[in-house]
């Protein structure tokens, strides 16, 4: 009998735990994990003036461009170009989240508009967008292997009762 750990901050399903980083028991997901304090880390280091000498002309092109990394992980898993990896998961999203807390930072505390809502939504509209397909396409590759289980057991028991080679007799 397998033990089962709760979801604290997970949205994973069951077959997707490797996702996750174990906490006291609970699985979190390990995205989430390094996500949302990173950026929340990054938002009070540049309100208190870190990275203050960076010039206004480089925000708006690293608010789009350092989360795309991240972006292209995700769809290379979603699309089975890449198998998943701890290390680099870790990797792209602590880059996603320097440039969004950095990005939010900036657009309530600077008088210049940096656009890091709408990279926000646009990356995250992506995101979900991947995610159903992603769901999709593994539905499908599901359906695939049951329809070819159920063939194949129909052919067992065909074979059986000696009916599974009538057609090249």
């Amino acid at each position: 009998m397998s033990r089962h750990r709760s979801l604290l901050l997970a949205h994973h399903h069951e077959g997707d735990r490797r996702r996750c980083a174990t906490i006291a028991g609970h699985d979190v997901c390990r995205r989430c994990l390094v996500l949302y304090p990173v950026l929340l880390a990054t938002m009070v280091a540049v309100t208190l003036g870190v990275g203050s000498d960076l010039p206004v002309s480089w925000r708006n092109p690293l608010v789009w461009l350092l989360p795309l990394p991240a972006a292209l992980d995700y769809a290379a898993e979603t699309f089975g170009l890449l198998r998943y990896s701890r290390r680099r998961q870790v990797a792209v999203t602590a880059v996603l989240a320097l440039a969004g807390g950095a990005g939010f930072a900036w657009e309530m505390h600077a008088s210049t508009t940096v656009s890091a809502w709408a990279a926000a939504f646009a990356y995250g509209s992506c995101a979900v967008a991947l995610t159903v397909i992603g769901w999709r396409r593994q539905a499908r590759v599901r359906s695939t292997h049951a329809d070819r289980a159920a063939l194949a057991a129909t052919a067992a028991r065909l074979e059986s009762i000696g009916l599974g080679r009538l057609h090249g007799s």
